[in-house]
């Protein structure tokens, strides 16, 4: 397969539906290099699959331009952008068997028939469907329709790779195999896959990078790690993951104070107006007075403890009524039980200020 794409450019993309509300799209600007895995994620109405749906040319941008190693698509129809297209229903011909489904885009391409038939016979192999060639999409499962979809949109070597929610239907088990093939395939076969999902363990799996979509526009862009660790964003810090987060202000440049805390909060330049985020997983319980030295720490009271094969969960209330949480392992989470006073603390290098 051709692994040899140009860089994909979406400049400025806006997407109007009329009327007098928001831009569905509101002025997107991604650049994506080529062989690169990236995710537009984000809530059902972000704008991500409208996003999707233009680099696709299925819906036309109000404004703004998308181009392919500097060749711009923008008015182009679909079938002569080339794009490779996985949709979450597979929209697999239902009057048409394995192999002509898979075989449709070279015929589309006027391929000869000898042609045809290695090519689809080699992909029909690779993605475990040997011996199904003259079945209907209605005689396999879902795992196996998924695979012909990814195969019929790949038999033609296409520069890029569109897939909108392409796992979405399966159940978790077969969800979660997929991902993993999806996964290898792409660094098989070295193409660029634009992946849209709504699932943050997904594109946090998946991704080379992440595109976290919020109200049509990229509220938060980077990799999976960083934007974990560093979100840049309220929406971003609690869509990406869970969060315990703290609303206060900065008594001095090294100095955050919440409620009556006041926290160190480490070298480096922090947002003037800024939310203190830490994730369950980083903080830790202790009772009170044995906090390690150097580490920021909150009351809490314990309201529920959930043992998780290695790990617990402790679900918190702060001073000021809401809910957090702090992920242990188990072994550390013994002694702890509903009710206790507790501080939950963390180390400098856990917390993250986040923009509102």
């Amino acid at each position: 397969m051709n692994a040899r794409a140009g860089r994909l450019e979406i400049r400025e993309l806006v997407k109007h539906y009329g009327g007098d509300g928001p831009a569905a799209v509101a002025g997107i600007d991604l650049t994506i290099d080529p062989g690169e895995f990236i995710t537009l994620l984000g809530p059902s109405g972000s704008g991500k699959t409208t996003t999707l749906n233009m680099i696709a040319g299925f819906v036309p941008p109000t404004s703004g331009s998308i181009l392919l190693g500097g060749t711009d698509l923008t008015g182009l129809q679909p079938h002569k952008r080339g794009f490779g297209m996985v949709f979450q229903n597979y929209a697999l011909f239902p009057h048409m068997s394995v192999f002509d489904n898979v075989a449709y885009p070279l015929r589309q391409r006027g391929k000869s028939k000898a042609e045809i038939r290695k090519l689809v016979l080699d992909i029909v192999e690779r993605f475990g469907l040997a011996g199904l060639e003259r079945r209907r999409p209605a005689q396999l499962s879902g795992g196996q329709q998924q695979r012909v979809a990814l195969a019929r949109a790949l038999v033609f070597s296409p520069p890029v790779l569109l897939l909108d929610e392409p796992l979405g239907a399966l159940d978790r088990k077969l969800r979660a195999q997929l991902q993993l093939e999806l996964k290898k395939l792409h660094q098989e076969v070295g193409l660029t896959f634009v992946f849209v999902t709504h699932d943050q363990d997904e594109a946090m799996y998946l991704s080379d990078r992440i595109a976290v979509f919020d109200e049509g526009r990229i509220d938060g862009m980077g990799r999976p790690a960083e934007l974990y660790d560093d979100p840049g964003t309220l929406f971003v810090a609690n869509f990406l993951g869970e969060a315990n987060t703290f609303a206060g202000r900065f008594a001095d440049p090294r100095t955050y104070a919440w409620n009556d805390e006041k926290w160190r909060t480490g070298e480096g330049d922090h947002p003037a107006e800024a939310v203190l985020v830490v994730r369950p997983e980083r903080t830790r319980v202790f009772a009170p007075g044995e906090v390690p030295p150097g580490w920021n720490s909150v009351g809490a009271i314990v309201t529920d403890v959930s043992r998780l094969g290695p790990t617990s969960r402790i679900d918190l209330a702060f001073p000021d009524g809401r809910a957090g949480a702090a992920v242990l392992p188990s072994t550390d989470a013994v002694q702890v039980r509903v009710g206790d006073d507790v501080r939950a603390a963390w180390d400098l290098p856990s917390q993250a200020f986040v923009t509102p």
